[in-house]
């Protein structure tokens, strides 16, 4: 699957899920190549995945964070607009065997471990052009934080991110996000 294409779009996948975003304002912390912001994300998505391999299937997560319109799987992959404008993904895996129904619980997951975060795409607009940054490109070595899960109740979960891939790309704050279960 193509990093930040968003769930359903791999050839292995079968993610149905239902539009929306939370619209709680966090804030982010991001360092990319030298240069640091804070970003204050208003819209976040959370959309649970199956990944189905013949008879067998798995469930994973996708976290989309945003300070533009997130609402649809087609606004998560519209080219940003403005100097301003970030879009952060996050593949977060589920331990193995995990039932594609069980709802959505309090669990780190660790960048360093092929087993915890996966890709990571950073999408950021510099002033003249897009700047597509993949995280999960750097050595497992290079990888470290978590991505937490602090809290899900209803159609709403929160956590924290606190990333770090070498010293070219952090990410550190908080997010609300809205639950999206496959139909």
């Amino acid at each position: 699957m193509a990093c930040g294409g968003g769930a359903g779009t791999g050839s292995n996948s079968d993610s149905k899920s239902t539009s929306g975003a939370a619209s709680v304002p966090s804030k982010l912390d991001i360092t990319l190549y030298g240069k640091s912001r804070t970003v204050e994300t208003k819209r976040g998505r959370f959309e649970v995945v199956v990944r189905r391999n013949g008879d067998l299937a798995d469930s994973y997560y996708w976290l989309y964070l945003a300070n533009v319109e997130i609402s649809t799987e087609d606004d998560i992959n519209k080219p940003l607009a403005s100097p301003e404008d970030v879009r952060l993904s996050f593949e977060l895996f589920r331990k193995p065997g995990t039932d594609i129904s069980a709802p959505v619980t309090i669990e780190s997951f660790d960048a360093k471990t092929g087993g915890g975060v996966g890709d990571t795409l950073i999408k950021t607009h510099d002033g003249s052009r897009v700047i597509d940054s993949y995280a999960h490109e750097a050595p497992l070595t290079e990888r470290k934080g978590t991505v937490k899960i602090t809290g899900a109740n209803g159609d709403t979960v929160t956590g924290e991110v606190d990333v770090a891939y070498g010293d070219k790309i952090a990410v550190k704050g908080t997010f609300t996000a809205k639950i999206l279960m496959p139909k």
